[in-house]
């Protein structure tokens, strides 16, 4: 038999919040115990961490709680149930960190009426700390209380996988990029999940998925057995099981971080038991019967045990229902006693464990199967297995393209000196009991000489929306320009971006200019009147564009001297976008004629009291008589005044004019004087 694995460590499963108020962090080791937490739950919990591992947010299904421990906007009142195996479980966007899904079931209690839902959260909003800006959108009803999320063995996606109730069907979910395919993958396979009478407790049991992908364990509660099957983690098909029966209530389940054993827990009233199976001893019957009893409960005191769950460090932490003590099987990948199952294992100080861990994608807790250091070329890069108590012998293979024996070696560490740089994919493979374990990793070997790194490529623009810049250097330590220190970026406002990393081959450096491209930025503004002899630049300037005038003229602005409609075509890799501007023309020093006389006689010859000039851009004209009374005002240049007061002929002699004005070019014109009404003799 031979088993492959390929496997990197990763931090998003660090922070754990789980049952009363209790919590981990395993960003320390021994993890570091948290009473912090706003969670209260009997079942169902996830939590989720950075690629870094900081804590992101927690939810039990129903609430989502940020890394504040504040209840996100619109974080309340999500479908799953605290009552519910596997409430929930969070998968990333494959490719932007910024949002994730929130996949939550619902529980027997509730005849599983809300099924199998999602919900997304985006971390960008709420300054950083998330919102949930879709909810309980629906996948499949009614579903029993499993879910579980995996890696797609090829592709940068995820599985997920539930289980339709009064049904033997598997449901498997594509998620990828552009989002959840709702066309389900559907495996009939094992047993039906249904009510036995008025018991609906076959729908609670966890659903659990190997370390390398290839099997699937669940527990039918109930029903009083566990099955486990083949996953083939490219098609997502589910097949061939064969189940453990005989348990009292089915539960709790975890395989080893070397894939070989299942762990599996049972319970009955105060009674519990913890065994261990070896699903590499053969045939199916081998595998049954190799089960060992690690644990066996009868005080109610010393609380029941539920969950299992791999910890980030390789080590599988046991709920004690009631109290605040978690039991550790602490080397998993051994067999029997040499397990390491350890009672009481950990205080979790004001914590209290109830029947569920966090629900965690399983290849965030895989440790990697070996470890190396330098990189560097013509360096001494040095390779061991970090546990390697349980392994009969090693063989390494350096180089898994060549036939060059010098690409070899045996034993549970070994050196290497790569003379050429470029991606290598090392092999270690293990020997377990007669038994081919192959595990991958790939590493790049890179020269001391780089000064530069060419990551990002050239400047780019978006399309109002957000990028991820993504870096990788082998053991390297990021800084990016504002001290931040993941491997990416999330990008969401232009500007210049900038890594500087740091590995033993040296430093290497990128920066990229960061354009979004924002449609009603293309703006001229209102429509405008231009002087005579003036001119003024339309700049329809954006970066990584091409402009097209109304002129056919291809340059990123237009000198404007006269009158017309003036339009600019702009394209980008966003599409075409348009912006225009209407430019009238005027005389700005306009020169004012008033008249020292008029004539409003009827006989059409100077029958209006009006200057002569331009049209200014404001105008104000008032006539007085000579006791200071206004007769007339107007502020339009081509009204004037007919010798008229309340519809009654001024009678003739002298009167006041007062003119203010304001040309184009902003300066002010006031004129005031005397002037006559003439009536002519006929």
């Amino acid at each position: 038999m031979i088993i492959s694995f390929q496997l990197k460590a990763q931090k998003e499963s660090n922070y754990w919040y789980f049952g009363y108020h209790a919590g981990l962090n395993f960003n320390t080791s021994p993890p570091t115990v948290l009473t912090d937490g706003a969670i209260y739950t009997d079942e169902g919990c996830a939590s989720i961490s950075s690629h870094s591992g900081k804590l992101q947010f927690y939810t039990d299904g129903i609430t989502v709680w940020n890394r504040k421990h504040n209840v996100m906007p619109n974080g309340i009142g999500l479908d799953g149930n605290t009552s519910s195996t596997q409430s929930g479980v969070i998968v990333p966007f494959p490719d932007n960190p910024r949002y994730y899904y929130i996949f939550t079931t619902d529980c027997q209690e509730h005849h599983l009426i809300y099924g199998l839902r999602y919900s997304i959260v985006d971390m960008e909003a709420n300054g950083g700390l998330g919102d949930i800006i879709s909810k309980n959108n629906l996948l499949l009803t009614p579903a029993c209380e499993k879910v579980t999320a995996i890696k797609h063995g090829t592709k940068r996606a995820y599985w997920l996988i539930a289980h339709k109730w009064n049904s033997d069907s598997f449901f498997t979910f594509y998620i990828d990029n552009n989002g959840v395919n709702i066309k389900s993958v559907i495996s009939e396979a094992g047993t039906i999940m249904e009510p036995n009478g008025s018991d609906w407790g076959p729908a609670a049991g966890y659903l659990k998925a190997s370390p390398n992908g290839n099997k699937i364990a669940l527990g039918n509660n109930t029903g009083g057995l566990f099955e486990v099957f083949d996953f083939n983690d490219t098609t997502g098909v589910i097949s061939n099981g064969f189940s453990f029966t005989n348990y009292a209530n089915a539960y709790g389940l975890e395989f080893s971080p070397n894939g070989r054993f299942l762990y599996a827990s049972s319970e009955y009233g105060f009674e519990s038991t913890i065994k261990q199976y070896d699903l590499f001893a053969g045939s199916t019957n081998d595998i049954i019967y190799s089960g060992i009893t690690l644990q066996h409960y009868t005080d109610p005191k010393q609380g029941t045990n539920a969950e299992l769950q791999l910890g980030p460090d390789s080590q599988i932490y046991v709920t004690r229902l009631g109290i605040s003590m978690l039991d550790i099987i602490k080397r998993p990948n051994l067999q029997g006693i040499d397990c390491q199952y350890t009672i009481n294992g950990l205080s979790l100080n004001t914590g209290i464990c109830r029947l569920g861990l966090p629900n965690l994608i399983k290849s965030y807790v895989i440790p990697e199967p070996f470890y190396y250091d330098d990189t560097c070329l013509n360096g001494i890069t040095h390779f061991y297995i970090p546990d390697s108590g349980y392994i009969d012998s090693a063989w390494w293979n350096f180089d898994i393209l060549s036939h060059n024996k010098s690409d070899s070696a045996t034993g549970f560490s070994s050196n290497h000196q790569f003379t050429k740089t470029g991606i290598y994919t090392v092999r270690v493979t293990e020997f377990v009991g007669g038994v081919k374990v192959n595990f991958t990793r790939t590493l790049n070997i890179t020269s001391r000489s780089i000064p530069k790194y060419n990551f990002f490529g050239h400047d780019s623009l978006i399309c109002d929306s957000t990028i991820v810049l993504k870096t990788y250097a082998q053991n390297g330590i990021y800084k990016w320009q504002d001290g931040s220190t993941d491997s990416f970026y999330v990008v969401s406002r232009p500007g210049l971006y900038k890594v500087i990393i740091t590995t033993p081959c040296g430093i290497f450096m990128d920066s990229i200019n960061i354009a979004i491209f924002k449609e009603n930025r293309i703006d001229f503004g209102m429509d405008t009147t231009l002087c005579l002899g003036d001119s003024f630049m339309l700049n329809a300037y954006y970066p990584m564009s091409t402009y097209q005038w109304q002129d056919g003229s291809s340059k990123t602005n237009f000198n404007v001297k006269n009158a017309g409609l003036y339009t600019v075509n702009i394209k980008n890799q966003c599409g075409t976008y348009t912006a225009s501007k209407n430019v009238f023309t005027n005389d700005c020093n306009c020169y004012l004629f008033v008249p020292n006389a008029f004539t409003p006689n009827g006989d059409s010859l100077n029958p209006l009291f009006k200057p002569s000039t331009c049209e200014p851009m404001q105008y104000t004209m008032r006539i007085y008589n000579r006791w200071g009374e206004k007769l007339f005002e107007t502020e339009d240049i081509n009204s004037g005044w007919d010798g008229t007061f309340q519809h009654e002929k001024v009678i003739e002699g002298a009167y006041i004019y007062i003119i203010e004005a304001r040309n184009w070019d902003k300066s002010f014109i006031n004129r005031r004087g005397l002037f006559y009404v003439v009536y002519p003799k006929k």
